[in-house]
């Protein structure tokens, strides 16, 4: 046995391979010794893989199965190596592809020494040699006096352009009027492309920037050649490559797709429960994301509460609510408190019947007035019985991993109909994580969520924990609210559509209405760049948590349904 030659210092050459689990040493003159064979699985025929050279390996045992096959590449129209397929190992194995002598993106695309010389109209490009073999035999039945043009890239789809790209190649292309591509419809998943996988559509997209003028075939999804014949589709295949049509790259669309919806009058969105949100933002709209940042007990999650209230009564829709510091029983009381304007979580407010008929509270205080926040049992039940199920509760307190709660989000919209999803806070999904590491997981949270929000059709809201400012008063102190502050700024900017604030101060030295009071600020506004801010009020009595009228905070008045009933007006 005589080892072959090596046509490019440094690129790769091998000769040995496996037959019948002893190692032997392979050459070209050797594979030249094989005979041609049909590959009937294949669609290959006899005259095809004569045209061709494909030599086949049978097995000594019975002279009939085929134990590999050998296709055969070259330089300056001399045969340099084969490419071998290993049909005794599967795909996944090592060895299942080798190289007799030298291969590579250097060469000659497979079957380009037996193409037509002189050019001509079209010629095709294929992902592999077996869909070379198939497409030539499904075009030569047609016109059986004709040599159709098809080649096959040498290296896989990740290396189709260094293939093509090659200048030999590219003087035999230039032969022809139109490069015709005819690779699979597939497309890398996120995880293949970071290890730098190419399925068929990316490989064509890549092709597209060396040659722009290039056609493709419109193979059907989870389809190549091979396939359509073997599923009796030959006229399919046939015409799809005949009749190619102009590669555009993803993301660019046809005018007439979008006239209808260019033509449509802007809308208003859905309202917020706070009119002057729903005037800053134009309303809430399907495929937004909205994160909300506050410090520590600065009123994030009574924001959220007010805007389920809002969504399961205004708009009589489910929501799925991720509260991951919070049990869901305590989250559906404090819904129900905002429907029926009562704390339902606060014992202070729970009306104790005495014997004589008296109201009185958890310490034996008469009650007075027992429709100002107080309630007992029967209410708790009517309130707690009115929120039902149109809450979808997620109950993993504590944390969750954004891998976990993604799937549970695509169940919610699609299985229960939800529209709006909230989750609070987004920090939980990257605890125990290091900063650096909570960093990149809370862009990658960001850049689903955002993708999956349009995907899907809903609306999210994140609620984050703020960085403490480097400098001025803290949040607790009513300092300022500010997009940086927020954790994972940086990829929410860049994904979200909204970003707002509560401020709001603490400080025990302030009477209990300005400590009540809070600042929403919209921070960024990517969809119309507006900005400005507004006061809510928390009712601590009732739990409401709204818009003051106006006179409101400048009055002695703690209760905003007091002070309206005691206002006159005329």
């Amino acid at each position: 046995m005589r080892a072959s030659m090596s046509y490019y210092k440094g690129d790769k050459q091998l000769n040995k391979s496996f037959k019948h689990g002893t190692h032997v040493e392979e050459s070209i003159e050797d594979v030249l010794k094989l005979p041609i064979k049909p590959i009937q699985e294949r669609g290959i025929d006899l005259q095809t893989a004569t045209h061709f050279g494909i030599r086949t390996s049978l097995d000594p045992r019975d002279g009939i199965t085929h134990i590999a096959h050998y296709f055969p590449y070259t330089i300056d129209g001399k045969v340099c190596g084969f490419k071998k397929r290993d049909l005794t190992k599967n795909k996944y194995q090592d060895g299942h592809f080798s190289v007799v002598g030298f291969q590579g993106v250097k060469c000659e695309m497979f079957g380009q020494s037996c193409a037509n010389k002189t050019g001509g109209k079209k010629v095709f490009i294929t992902e592999g040699e077996y869909d070379c073999a198939t497409l030539w035999g499904v075009m030569k039945k047609r016109y059986p006096s004709a040599n159709p043009n098809v080649v096959s890239i040498s290296s896989g789809t990740a290396n189709a352009v260094l293939n093509i790209g090659q200048k030999q190649n590219q003087d035999f292309l230039k032969r022809f009027t139109t490069t015709v591509i005819v690779f699979d419809a597939d497309k890398a998943s996120q995880s293949e492309r970071e290890k730098k996988i190419m399925r068929g559509k990316d490989a064509t997209e890549a092709v597209y920037g060396l040659m722009p003028d290039i056609m493709v075939a419109t193979l059907p999804d989870d389809h190549d050649p091979c396939d359509m014949v073997r599923l009796g589709l030959d006229e399919q295949l046939y015409w799809a490559c005949m009749k190619p049509i102009t590669f555009t790259p993803d993301g660019f669309v046809k005018f007439e797709s979008i006239r209808d919806k260019a033509l449509e009058l802007p809308v208003m969105g859905k309202p917020w429960p706070w009119p002057s949100l729903t005037a800053l933002t134009l309303g809430r709209r399907l495929g937004e994301g909205y994160y909300i940042g506050a410090g520590v007990k600065m009123g994030k999650s009574e924001w959220a509460n007010v805007l389920i209230e809002h969504i399961i009564t205004k708009e009589s829709n489910k929501v799925a609510v991720f509260k991951f510091e919070e049990e869901p029983e305590i989250t559906c009381k404090k819904v129900a408190g905002k429907m029926f304007h009562k704390d339902f979580t606060n014992p202070e407010k729970v009306i104790f019947y005495k014997e004589d008929g008296s109201l009185v509270d958890i310490y034996g205080k008469v009650i007075e007035n027992p429709s100002y926040g107080y309630f007992d049992q029967k209410v708790l039940q009517e309130a707690v019985d009115s929120v039902g199920d149109k809450i979808v509760y997620y109950n993993n307190y504590g944390a969750c991993s954004w891998d976990v709660v993604k799937g549970a989000i695509r169940h919610a919209v699609l299985v229960e109909g939800v529209q709006d999803v909230l989750l609070d806070p987004i920090s939980r999904m990257v605890q125990g994580l290091t900063a650096s590491e909570a960093s990149t997981e809370l862009e990658r949270f960001a850049d689903e969520i955002s993708k999956m929000a349009i995907d899907l059709g809903f609306t999210s809201y994140c609620f984050c924990h703020l960085k403490s400012p480097d400098q001025g008063k803290p949040h607790e102190r009513g300092g300022k609210v500010f997009s940086n502050q927020f954790t994972g700024s940086r990829a929410m900017m860049r994904s979200c559509h909204y970003m707002l604030g509560i401020e709001r101060n603490k400080d025990p030295e302030l009477s209990e209405k300005e400590r009540s009071t809070s600042t929403i600020v919209l921070l960024e506004d990517r969809k119309y760049g507006r900005a400005g801010s507004f006061k809510l009020y928390y009712d601590i009595a009732t739990g409401d948590y709204t818009e003051p009228p106006e006179g409101f905070l400048d009055s002695e008045e703690p209760s905003i349904s007091k002070y309206l009933s005691t206002k006159r007006s005329f």
